[in-house]
């Protein structure tokens, strides 16, 4: 199962890859505001598909999330909880097709 933990850490695609990095620029992030900021990169992407990304993201230990009252709105707020370098190298090495890699 550990091994198994290992190739899930491994396993990030691109749109993950970017979240990661509007995670780095903003520091934190509600869902909506990384979804308008890929809407403002051209990414085309369903407010519901950031949610699930944002949540494999989490279930992996990539990023935390907290609780925040905004507008007087409970909300998520998200952060990269490793160091950026860390997750690029990891989005750097799944996007050049090393994924069967033994670790």
């Amino acid at each position: 199962q550990n091994e198994r933990k290992k190739r899930l850490l491994l396993m990030i695609g691109p749109l993950e890859a970017e979240v990661i990095g509007i995670l780095n620029e903003l520091k934190e992030a509600t869902a909506m505001t990384i979804w308008e900021e890929l809407t403002k990169r051209g990414r085309k992407t369903a407010y519901t598909t950031v949610l699930t990304v944002l949540s494999r993201l989490y279930t992996r230990g990539f990023i935390n999330k907290r609780e925040k009252v905004i507008n007087n709105v409970r909300q998520y707020v998200y952060e990269l909880s490793i160091p950026y370098e860390v997750s690029l190298l990891t989005s750097l090495w799944c996007n050049s097709s090393l994924l069967n890699v033994e670790l």
